[in-house]
């Protein structure tokens, strides 16, 4: 997947920290709000290429990055009424350190580095995780 389609299927965490901020955040959208995020996310779709002819699942991790993405910044907007900005970002920091390290010790000894797909040999190469 080129960078700047990944970079355009990234685009879609506006429509995703919406609906959060509806959920649980407890906000209301306004109208024209909402169709600027539509619009937007019509954009994103375009991008994605609906033939659904030459699909493939892998072509959603950006949307998913963009999910993370959103629910991580209304998690903390959520938690900026009791905590500063420093204690945020620390705890922000070590829990991706710590994800990262679980996905080092599951993946990191290149036992998936038998997988053609030239998404997946970029997190796999060399038994590293990049």
């Amino acid at each position: 997947m080129p960078l700047a389609t990944a970079t355009a299927l990234f685009f879609a965490s506006p429509f995703l920290m919406t609906i959060f901020a509806i959920f649980i955040l407890k906000e209301e959208i306004g109208l024209r709000r909402w169709l600027a995020v539509i619009i937007g996310f019509m954009g994103v779709y375009v991008i994605l290429n609906p033939d659904f002819d030459n699909f493939n699942y892998l072509s959603l991790t950006p949307v998913l990055c963009a999910f993370c993405y959103a629910l991580s910044m209304i998690i903390l907007k959520k938690t900026s009424d009791k905590d500063n900005v420093y204690s945020q970002m620390f705890h922000f920091y070590i829990l991706a350190i710590v994800i990262s390290i679980i996905f080092y010790f599951y993946m990191g000894d290149g036992k998936f580095n038998n997988i053609d797909h030239p998404l997946l040999n970029l997190f796999f190469e060399n038994g590293l995780i990049i």
